[in-house]
Protein backbone atom coordinates (compact mmCIF):
# COMPACT_ATOMS: atom_id res chain seq x y z
CA UNK A 1 0.00 0.00 0.00
CA UNK A 2 1.38 3.42 -0.95
CA UNK A 3 2.10 5.81 1.87
CA UNK A 4 0.55 9.24 1.47
CA UNK A 5 2.75 12.28 1.96
CA UNK A 6 1.03 15.53 2.88
CA UNK A 7 2.39 18.51 1.01
CA UNK A 8 2.07 21.84 2.74
CA UNK A 9 2.39 24.75 0.36
CA UNK A 10 2.95 28.11 1.99
CA UNK A 11 1.92 31.44 0.57
CA UNK A 12 5.40 31.87 -0.93
CA UNK A 13 4.78 28.93 -3.31
CA UNK A 14 2.43 31.11 -5.31
CA UNK A 15 5.07 33.83 -5.71
CA UNK A 16 7.79 31.52 -7.05
CA UNK A 17 6.85 31.77 -10.77
CA UNK A 18 7.07 35.56 -10.65
CA UNK A 19 10.37 35.43 -8.78
CA UNK A 20 11.84 32.93 -11.24
CA UNK A 21 10.69 35.07 -14.14
CA UNK A 22 12.36 38.15 -12.72
CA UNK A 23 15.59 36.34 -11.85
CA UNK A 24 15.88 34.29 -15.02
CA UNK A 25 15.04 36.97 -17.55
CA UNK A 26 16.81 39.91 -15.98
CA UNK A 27 19.97 38.09 -14.86
CA UNK A 28 23.00 38.91 -16.97
CA UNK A 29 24.21 35.32 -17.15
CA UNK A 30 25.40 32.83 -19.71
CA UNK A 31 22.60 31.21 -21.72
CA UNK A 32 22.38 27.77 -23.24
CA UNK A 33 20.18 27.44 -26.29
CA UNK A 34 18.43 24.14 -26.89
CA UNK A 35 16.75 23.42 -30.18
CA UNK A 36 14.69 20.40 -31.14
CA UNK A 37 17.68 18.99 -33.05
CA UNK A 38 20.32 19.73 -30.39
CA UNK A 39 19.36 19.32 -26.76
CA UNK A 40 22.71 20.60 -25.44
CA UNK A 41 23.32 19.97 -21.72
CA UNK A 42 20.10 21.10 -20.05
CA UNK A 43 20.39 18.68 -17.12
CA UNK A 44 23.04 20.96 -15.58
CA UNK A 45 20.38 23.61 -14.92
CA UNK A 46 17.76 21.35 -13.34
CA UNK A 47 17.25 20.73 -9.66
CA UNK A 48 15.78 17.52 -8.27
CA UNK A 49 14.43 16.12 -5.02
CA UNK A 50 13.56 12.65 -3.81
CA UNK A 51 10.13 11.85 -2.34
CA UNK A 52 9.18 8.70 -0.39
CA UNK A 53 5.90 8.49 -2.29
CA UNK A 54 4.37 10.15 -5.32
CA UNK A 55 3.68 13.82 -4.53
CA UNK A 56 0.16 13.53 -5.94
CA UNK A 57 -0.95 17.05 -5.01
CA UNK A 58 2.06 18.71 -6.65
CA UNK A 59 0.51 19.11 -10.12
CA UNK A 60 -2.87 20.27 -8.82
CA UNK A 61 -1.11 22.84 -6.62
CA UNK A 62 0.99 23.97 -9.59
CA UNK A 63 -2.16 24.30 -11.71
CA UNK A 64 -3.85 26.39 -9.02
CA UNK A 65 -0.76 28.61 -8.77
CA UNK A 66 -0.68 29.08 -12.55
CA UNK A 67 -4.07 30.64 -13.09
CA UNK A 68 -3.41 34.35 -13.35
CA UNK A 69 -3.56 36.65 -16.36
CA UNK A 70 -1.00 35.68 -19.00
CA UNK A 71 -0.35 32.30 -17.34
CA UNK A 72 -1.07 28.97 -19.00
CA UNK A 73 -0.88 25.56 -17.31
CA UNK A 74 0.08 22.75 -19.71
CA UNK A 75 0.89 19.03 -19.49
CA UNK A 76 3.20 18.49 -22.52
CA UNK A 77 3.93 14.87 -21.60
CA UNK A 78 2.88 12.35 -18.96
CA UNK A 79 4.49 13.26 -15.64
CA UNK A 80 5.37 16.81 -16.76
CA UNK A 81 3.53 19.99 -15.75
CA UNK A 82 4.42 23.52 -16.79
CA UNK A 83 3.36 27.04 -16.00
CA UNK A 84 4.01 29.15 -19.10
CA UNK A 85 4.01 32.86 -18.33
CA UNK A 86 3.84 35.84 -20.64
CA UNK A 87 6.39 38.53 -19.83
CA UNK A 88 6.17 42.31 -19.86
CA UNK A 89 6.09 43.95 -23.33
CA UNK A 90 9.66 45.29 -23.19
CA UNK A 91 11.17 41.93 -22.23
CA UNK A 92 9.03 40.12 -24.81
CA UNK A 93 10.12 42.52 -27.57
CA UNK A 94 13.79 42.17 -26.60
CA UNK A 95 13.55 38.37 -26.70
CA UNK A 96 11.77 38.33 -30.07
CA UNK A 97 14.35 40.69 -31.58
CA UNK A 98 17.33 39.06 -29.87
CA UNK A 99 16.44 35.55 -31.04
CA UNK A 100 14.66 36.41 -34.30
CA UNK A 101 11.46 34.94 -32.93
CA UNK A 102 7.93 34.92 -34.31
CA UNK A 103 5.48 37.64 -33.32
CA UNK A 104 2.36 35.53 -33.93
CA UNK A 105 3.06 33.32 -30.88
CA UNK A 106 4.77 35.21 -28.05
CA UNK A 107 7.71 33.82 -26.08
CA UNK A 108 6.98 32.59 -22.57
CA UNK A 109 8.90 31.90 -19.41
CA UNK A 110 8.33 28.25 -18.52
CA UNK A 111 8.51 26.87 -14.98
CA UNK A 112 8.46 23.09 -15.39
CA UNK A 113 8.14 20.14 -13.00
CA UNK A 114 8.53 16.50 -13.96
CA UNK A 115 8.02 13.40 -11.85
CA UNK A 116 9.49 9.94 -12.34
CA UNK A 117 9.28 6.81 -10.22
CA UNK A 118 12.78 5.72 -9.29
CA UNK A 119 13.01 2.50 -7.29
CA UNK A 120 10.76 2.71 -4.23
CA UNK A 121 10.47 6.51 -4.35
CA UNK A 122 9.82 9.35 -6.72
CA UNK A 123 12.09 12.02 -8.11
CA UNK A 124 10.73 15.45 -8.99
CA UNK A 125 12.82 17.68 -11.22
CA UNK A 126 12.28 21.41 -11.67
CA UNK A 127 13.66 23.79 -14.26
CA UNK A 128 13.02 27.19 -15.83
CA UNK A 129 13.59 28.24 -19.42
CA UNK A 130 12.38 30.57 -22.14
CA UNK A 131 10.18 29.03 -24.83
CA UNK A 132 10.63 31.08 -27.99
CA UNK A 133 8.54 30.27 -31.10
CA UNK A 134 10.65 30.83 -34.20
CA UNK A 135 9.57 32.19 -37.60
CA UNK A 136 10.18 28.80 -39.25
CA UNK A 137 7.87 27.00 -36.79
CA UNK A 138 10.57 25.52 -34.55
CA UNK A 139 10.59 26.10 -30.81
CA UNK A 140 13.79 27.38 -29.24
CA UNK A 141 14.37 26.78 -25.55
CA UNK A 142 16.83 29.12 -23.86
CA UNK A 143 18.10 28.23 -20.41
CA UNK A 144 19.44 30.96 -18.17
CA UNK A 145 22.45 29.69 -16.24
CA UNK A 146 21.72 31.39 -12.95
CA UNK A 147 22.50 30.08 -9.45
CA UNK A 148 19.63 32.17 -8.01
CA UNK A 149 17.09 30.36 -10.20
CA UNK A 150 18.56 26.97 -9.24
CA UNK A 151 18.38 27.95 -5.55
CA UNK A 152 14.71 28.99 -5.87
CA UNK A 153 13.81 25.69 -7.55
CA UNK A 154 15.61 23.73 -4.80
CA UNK A 155 13.77 25.77 -2.16
CA UNK A 156 10.41 25.07 -3.84
CA UNK A 157 11.08 21.30 -4.01
CA UNK A 158 12.19 21.26 -0.37
CA UNK A 159 9.04 23.11 0.73
CA UNK A 160 7.01 20.44 -1.06
CA UNK A 161 8.66 17.81 1.15
CA UNK A 162 11.48 16.57 -1.06
CA UNK A 163 15.10 15.87 -0.21
CA UNK A 164 17.44 17.58 -2.71
CA UNK A 165 19.62 15.22 -4.76
CA UNK A 166 22.15 15.44 -7.56
CA UNK A 167 21.97 11.71 -8.35
CA UNK A 168 19.57 12.02 -11.28
CA UNK A 169 19.85 10.17 -14.60
CA UNK A 170 20.29 12.68 -17.46
CA UNK A 171 17.22 11.43 -19.33
CA UNK A 172 15.09 12.00 -16.22
CA UNK A 173 16.41 15.55 -15.80
CA UNK A 174 15.87 16.37 -19.49
CA UNK A 175 12.15 15.48 -19.28
CA UNK A 176 11.73 18.79 -17.48
CA UNK A 177 12.42 20.60 -20.79
CA UNK A 178 9.64 18.93 -22.81
CA UNK A 179 7.44 21.32 -24.81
Amino acid sequence: MARLTRISLGANFYRIPAALALLGVLGACETTTITQKNKGRPADETRSALFDSRPAMMFSAAQAACSGPGERFVRPAPGVAQCQLLMDPQTTAAIILGFDGAVEDLPRLVISLSETQLGDGWIVTGCAFLKIPMKDGRIRRVIQSDPRVRAKITEMLTRMGGTPTDAVPADVAERCFDV
